[in-house]
């Protein structure tokens, strides 16, 4: 059942997601796309993430799958950044760091009752994963752009 469930994700991955993210055309189109793809999947942070309710224990197979779409995301955002002129290792940083924003994010609104989370890292990602800063601020040392930096009030 375990990888009945992936496989429909992967299919869903595959359209509305790595084709995008691995396609043609503008990077910051290009991720709105990916962005609202997620949050419509996800019913705006409604939905847990698939990770959250589904033991990656499950057997082999299926942590094979997870790695798997997880690799292919990375390497999907990193993508995105490169088209945006970004450098090789700020792209591959920020692309894990779009994955876990997405992710944690989920798991985080899921525990907490409350999607404002995974709304607020969306917001995040649109402003800062392209951006030269990262987030539109002051760039730290590290120019690395900072989750739930589109989130307002307090930390």
């Amino acid at each position: 059942m375990a990888m009945a469930v992936m496989a429909l994700s992967s299919a869903w991955l595959e359209t509305e997601v790595f084709s995008v993210l691995e396609g043609a055309g503008d990077p910051a189109a290009r991720l709105d796309q990916v962005l609202e793809a997620f949050q419509s999947f996800y019913q705006r942070g409604g939905k847990s993430c698939l990770l959250d309710v589904m033991p990656i224990g499950g057997g082999p197979d299926v942590r094979a799958m997870v790695k798997a779409l997880m690799q292919r995301l990375i390497a999907g955002f990193e993508r995105l950044a490169l088209d945006a002129g970004m450098e090789p290792t700020e792209a591959v940083s920020r692309a894990e760091l779009a994955l876990v924003c997405l992710q944690g994010s989920l798991v985080v609104s899921r525990g907490l009752g409350d999607a404002a989370p995974f709304r607020h890292q969306i917001e995040s990602l649109r402003k800062g994963f392209l951006s030269a800063e990262g987030n539109g601020r002051a760039p730290r040392e590290s120019g690395h752009f900072r989750p739930g930096s589109g989130r307002r009030g307090g930390s």
